[in-house]
């Protein structure tokens, strides 16, 4: 995966350089059976049409290729079948009761998000199965120390939570993140929190830009509850407002 976004920065640079050559790329991503992934690069023709360059293919944008290449990490990260013990918020080999639990924890996230991003005026999230099942993945990695840290990849936003005991719903585990908001200054851009708190899982639960979330919530190994959020694209970034 690594070697495959070196080769992808690398090859982002020619693509939005002017094209002035006749030929341009087309980038494809194939994730096989066995979760193995393949990044290929393929040179193709450009025709000119009424004085316009046309590609055969072009990429919609940035982000659509990030989340290619962060889809392909959630199907080699995530672990094959959920505990009795979890939601079961992705996968299709669910029995009725779990699918029924699973939904219900779908159902309660997006409530909770999309009522705090209404009170601002920003579009609702989508929830993405692909997302959720790499959130679920890393989520199974913290199973042993139950730590509320951060995945390695930069192309999610993400927040997560710990709840003492094993008896939490999604909707109050989310809610502390929108609970931020009365510290946040639309203003001025800043936060107001006491020390140890902070206003970023608030700003992120509402960045206009962010389209799609998918969740985990798994009891570890303490009979606590974890709850990782992983979102796309990603919030918090730069210094302007999230909305």
């Amino acid at each position: 995966m690594l070697a495959a976004m070196r080769a992808f920065k690398d090859i982002d640079d020619r693509l939005l350089a002017p094209q002035i050559q006749g030929t341009g790329l087309e980038i494809r991503l194939y994730i096989h059976n066995d979760n193995h992934v393949e990044l290929a690069i393929h040179p193709i023709k450009r025709i000119a049409f009424n004085n316009q360059i046309m590609a055969r293919t072009r990429m919609s944008s940035l982000w659509s290729i990030l989340l290619l290449l962060a889809l392909s990490a959630a199907l080699c990260t995530r672990s094959a079948a959920a505990t009795n013990d979890d939601d079961g918020s992705y996968g299709t080999d669910l029995d009725a009761g779990r699918r029924a639990r699973a939904a219900a924890t779908v159902a309660e996230i997006l409530s909770v998000h999309n009522e705090a991003r209404r009170e601002v005026g920003v579009p609702p999230l989508v929830w993405s199965p692909q997302i959720a099942g790499y959130a679920k993945g890393f989520a199974q990695s913290r199973r042993g120390d139950c730590a509320p840290r951060r995945s390695p990849l930069f192309y999610f936003g993400e927040n997560v939570v710990v709840g003492k005991g094993r008896h939490w719903n999604a909707t109050a585990l989310v809610a502390p993140w929108v609970a931020e908001g009365q510290w946040y200054d639309y203003g001025s851009n800043s936060c107001a929190a006491p020390p140890g708190a902070g206003c970023l899982r608030y700003t992120q639960v509402v960045w206009r830009n962010t389209t799609q979330v998918g969740c985990a919530r798994i009891v570890c190994g303490s009979n606590d509850t974890l709850l990782v959020c992983d979102y796309f694209p990603p919030g918090n970034y730069g210094t302007g407002r999230p909305y």
